[in-house]
């Protein structure tokens, strides 16, 4: 994956792949929305779902939510667990996502 995928600076990436990084029970990070479909705004948010493993809770995410929240980053990154959304919205996101994390 490369920053320009995603609209972003390579400093940002920077900051996002470090925070996936840190020891968060993590299986796999997509990124979905409109900076995937590459029709951002200036601002617009990054928009993350998390397959969680097991391990992975609610409180973890508050964690990482909070990571995110304290970072650099001038824009809002929203989280969604794959094991708390609808069918629908799986959908959605399998068929027009990029895999973040781990890093292929």
């Amino acid at each position: 994956m490369k920053p320009n995928d995603l609209l972003v600076t390579p400093e940002q990436w920077e900051i996002i792949s470090d925070i996936l990084n840190r020891n968060f029970d993590i299986d796999e990070v997509f990124a979905f929305g409109s900076r995937v479909k590459g029709q951002p705004k200036k601002f617009s948010d990054l928009d993350l779902m998390i397959k969680d493993s097991n391990s992975f809770n609610l409180e973890k995410l508050a964690l990482l939510s909070e990571e995110f929240s304290s970072s650099d980053l001038p824009y809002k990154v929203d989280l969604v667990l794959w094991s708390e959304i609808s069918d629908d919205f799986r959908k959605i996101i399998e068929n027009q996502s990029l895999l973040l994390f781990p890093h292929k």
